[in-house]
């Protein structure tokens, strides 16, 4: 008797956008490890069995690290080596061989305990990087795990699979070649963790929040993801394929064109107002995509991934004056925006003494734990002076709340100069200090601030959680993470006026920068610098080049004096759309 599967429509929540249609490749993750007694003759050999598995993670670390290098992957060789060198901790696998002494247990069960126990230190952090090292934990387990019981490494099969699994970490995707892998879809992950990062700068589309989501995907079937709507297809009919096939076709198209056409075009709106586009990076390797996109510069660049990359000791002034410099020169004459470090991770060797608390995204981090290491501060604004010899450097200090912090940090950065100027090392004296507006006191308090300072850079994602008390990487009240929230507008508005003002440019460095809808509202309350994800880009130049500034201006001027989130919505759409050009009304309706 003849079967037929049944087709299905599945929504989950898009984290990365785009579409793709491929043949579904599950994922298996470890299930439960049963504690097998081994004899104490046995004991040495099964600790001789775990340093084996650890000794074969290391090298297929190391190749996997050239292999994504080799194929331009800088972003994911960075944190690999991050991964490489949690498996080289010597303290971590010294504690797996004492539960096998101890406990007298089998390999598998031992690394499992001692992992989970660090995972769960990592789960208790409400902060969405050390989620992530959870979900790194993890991974590093599914790896150890397979070496010890013999099992080789997963593999996409060939061009056009869809990846299916229950959760997904960065050190794992790298067993699969990007090329080949056409989408992703996972129970958990939200739009911040690395794999949503990695993937975006693929172009793999993304959907996550989908519970049971093997059951419901079986490995073999044909399925379509729709990564702008979230919406997955399971055994589509020939129809619906052939109409995805159009839109893929539409968007690669599309993307070479606007590259090919706009990119050494200036981004001006069509009644003349200049807007700059600049980029948000994470690594130092990132720059050679920024100039082949033809941005204006790097608005954000996350130095904490340096700290990251290097784990067990302070990164030094000089390793990272060497790289702020070689991006300062490679960028120049174009800025390079540099935010200290951000970071508040007591799990880091030499940060063991810092304290973070029961809720660390409200804790020490930011500016309050650079003011509270000093020295550690100091180092990385001397290496930030140090590369600022050719006048494109700039620095900005996060999590500011008040104006003390940015007077503390002022003396503490002119501390700095002078050790340079005793050392003989030249800098630039006119270096311009900026600040990140992300906490709602900075925006109640935002005149003050503006006397201090050089420039505003607004991290919307912050400032929206903050606002709204609505966790930006949590599925369940994702719907309550709203951009265009009258609070949120509000405080933009008011750090707008302020810097306009005080005569201070303002740059949005948030994801809202790298939406077309929220674009078009920044432009029309007044923001003139916008930094994004480097994949959108060609999109927004295209934008701006398509959109007047004086309706633009109009249209945010009503948004300002509605109440409800959903009026906003409601005219927003209805006035948007018809502001687009004809080659940008499909990625409206995506979105």
């Amino acid at each position: 008797m003849r079967t037929r599967r049944r087709r299905r429509q599945i929504r989950g929540n898009p984290i990365s956008s785009g579409y793709a249609i491929g043949v579904v490749s599950h994922y298996l993750t470890p299930g439960h490890v049963f504690r097998i007694h081994v004899s104490e003759d046995a004991v040495p050999q099964e600790i001789q069995r775990l340093r084996h598995a650890v000794e074969g993670s290391r090298r297929e670390l190391a190749l996997l690290r050239s292999r994504v290098q080799q194929r331009g992957g800088d972003e994911m060789a960075s944190i690999l080596d991050a991964h490489q060198m949690l498996l080289e901790d010597p303290s971590l696998v010294e504690r797996i061989v004492a539960l096998i002494r101890s406990s007298q247990a089998n390999a598998e069960w031992a690394a499992r305990r001692v992992l989970e126990e660090l995972q769960s230190s990592y789960e208790a952090a409400e902060d969405e990087f050390f989620q992530q090292r959870e979900m790194d934990t993890w991974g590093l387990f599914e790896r150890l795990h397979r070496r010890l019981s013999g099992d080789a490494a997963p593999r996409s099969s060939g061009p056009g699979v869809t990846l299916v699994a229950d959760t997904l970490n960065l050190a794992l995707l790298a067993d699969f070649d990007l090329n080949d892998l056409n989408g992703i879809v996972v129970a958990t992950g939200g739009y911040t963790s690395h794999t949503a990062i990695i993937a975006r700068s693929y172009g793999i589309p993304v959907i996550s929040g989908i519970p049971q989501v093997r059951e419901l995907i079986p490995s073999g079937s044909r399925v379509i993801l729709d990564g702008y709507q979230g919406l997955i297809y399971v055994d589509p009919p020939n129809g619906l394929i052939r109409d995805y096939e159009r839109k893929i076709r539409q968007e690669e198209e599309h993307y070479h064109t606007l590259l090919a056409i706009d990119r050494k075009l200036p981004a001006v709106t069509r009644d003349g107002e200049r807007i700059i586009l600049e980029v948000n990076v994470e690594t130092e390797d990132e720059v050679k995509s920024v100039l082949e996109i033809g941005a204006e510069g790097v608005g954000l660049f996350r130095s904490e991934f340096l700290y990251i990359r290097e784990r067990d000791q302070p990164l030094s002034e000089d390793k990272q004056a060497a790289i702020y410099s070689s991006m300062a020169q490679r960028l120049y004459p174009l800025p390079l925006t540099v935010r200290t470090l951000d970071i508040g991770d007591e799990r880091l060797p030499y940060l063991e003494d810092v304290k973070r608390g029961a809720n660390p995204i409200l804790g020490l981090r930011g500016i309050r734990l650079s003011l509270r290491k000093p020295e550690l501060f100091k180092s990385q604004v001397c290496a930030i002076l140090r590369a600022s010899t050719l006048g494109n450097v700039k620095l900005v200090l996060p999590m500011i709340s008040s104006l003390d912090e940015i007077r503390d940090a002022k003396l503490l950065i002119q501390d700095a100069g002078q050790e340079l100027g005793r050392r003989g090392c030249p800098f630039d004296p006119d270096l311009k200090i900026g600040i990140m507006m992300e906490v709602p006191a900075a925006f109640l308090n935002a005149e003050a601030l503006a006397r201090e300072v050089d420039f505003f850079s607004i991290g919307t994602n912050d400032l929206i959680q903050y606002v709204l008390a609505a966790d930006r990487t949590n599925e369940d009240i994702a719907d309550l993470y709203d951009p265009l929230h009258p609070a949120v507008l509000r405080c933009l508005d008011e750090a707008l006026r302020v810097a306009a003002g005080e005569r201070i440019p303002v740059r949005v460095c948030g994801e809202m920068a790298s939406d077309p809808i929220f674009a078009m509202v920044l432009i029309g309350m007044g923001v003139r610098n916008l930094s994004m994800n480097p994949m959108a880009l060609p999109y927004m130049r295209r934008l701006v080049r398509s959109i007047e500034r004086e309706k633009m201006v109009a249209l945010a001027g009503h948004l300002l004096q509605l109440r409800s989130p959903r009026e906003i919505r409601q005219y927003v759409k209805e006035c948007i759309e018809p502001l687009l050009s004809a080659d940008l009304q499909e990625v409206f309706e995506q979105r």
